[in-house]
């Protein structure tokens, strides 16, 4: 029954990635306008937007103009369901498994904002060093020995990197 919940969950939040895809290197709200048809602005309804059904019921279409809707839409909402999945099959129900959800979202993010605009927004590689940091805090996980050496290895990868 987990595994129902985590694709259920990660299929919404692959929703929402679209969303985010479209809009972040826009510098459009993420909240305002609510979701509607690309091609004629109709604002859609909640039936409208269940991820994956909605857009096999459509037939990939636009309810009210019948234009064609990008097949990426469901490609990205069950790549993140899968990810998700995989994710807990590696670390269960746990704090890595949401911390590696979250980095598995942001990379589909960086992904396909890179395809379409060949940027990656800073926000986002942020969002990734955020988890980095909280990995560190984290007994028992990537992390091998003390927190002060790790952190030393960090900097000086960091150096190595940011010299080029």
């Amino acid at each position: 029954m987990t595994h129902f919940y985590i694709i259920l969950v990660g299929l919404i939040f692959g929703s929402f990635l679209n969303v985010v895809i479209y809009r972040l290197p826009k510098s459009m709200s993420l909240s305002f306008p609510s979701s509607h048809c690309p091609v004629c602005k109709h604002k859609l309804k909640w039936y409208d937007n269940i991820p994956v059904f909605s857009y096999l019921f459509l037939r990939g279409k636009c309810h009210y103009c019948q234009e064609s809707i990008s097949s990426r839409y469901i490609m990205v909402e069950t790549l993140n369901a899968s990810l998700w999945l995989l994710a807990y099959h590696v670390f269960g129900l746990s704090v890595l498994f949401f911390l590696a959800s979250v980095v598995l979202s942001i990379f589909i993010l960086i992904i396909f904002i890179d395809i379409d605009e060949m940027i990656i927004p800073d926000s986002l590689n942020i969002g990734i060093l955020l988890v980095g940091i909280a990995l560190l805090f984290i007994p028992d996980t990537f992390v091998s020995g003390d927190l002060v050496v790790s952190n030393l290895d960090q900097f000086i990868g960091f150096g190595f990197v940011s010299y080029f």
